[in-house]
């Protein structure tokens, strides 16, 4: 029984991981920070695990179920990669995002250097100083 579910349970999980993922991009239009090449492998190993199935089933020796768990798999990161595609020059925008000193693309907030240029980020310089003092701050008071 146990043995019975628990392929369920995983294909269930990854599947459901997935659709996570697309829903993320959906709603933030944002996938500069996802892989493409880890989709592309993605789909590509679970068409393989399909096609596999689909083979034994033809020959008598698998079940048409692990094919329909494949499939569950197969579309989500089909649509994923169809996303990045659709999205790879989108970017998410906040109102306190700075921009950077030398290219002017937009670096989030407590980023320490620019990720189209390089360029170190004077904020990054600002915050990491303020929090310094505040442990100095904290270590006198501890000490007194």
């Amino acid at each position: 029984m146990l043995l019975q579910i628990v392929p369920w349970v995983a294909i269930g999980v990854l599947a459901v991981s997935h659709w996570l993922q697309v829903y993320k991009i959906h709603k933030h239009r944002e996938v500069r920070d996802i892989s493409q090449w880890t989709y592309i492998f993605l789909l590509i190993g679970y068409i393989a695990l399909f096609t596999k199935a689909t083979i034994d089933w033809y020959a008598g020796t698998g079940d048409i179920v692990w094919a329909a768990r494949q499939m569950a798999t197969i579309l989500p990161v089909s649509i994923v990669l169809m996303q990045i595609k659709w999205h790879q020059n989108d970017h998410w925008h906040d109102e306190s995002d700075t921009n950077c000193s030398s290219c002017r693309n937009e670096v989030e907030e407590g980023w320490c250097w620019c990720p189209y240029c390089g360029t170190k980020n004077p904020a990054c310089i600002i915050q990491a100083e303020a929090l310094d003092k505040l442990e100095n701050e904290d270590n006198i008071e501890q000490k007194t």
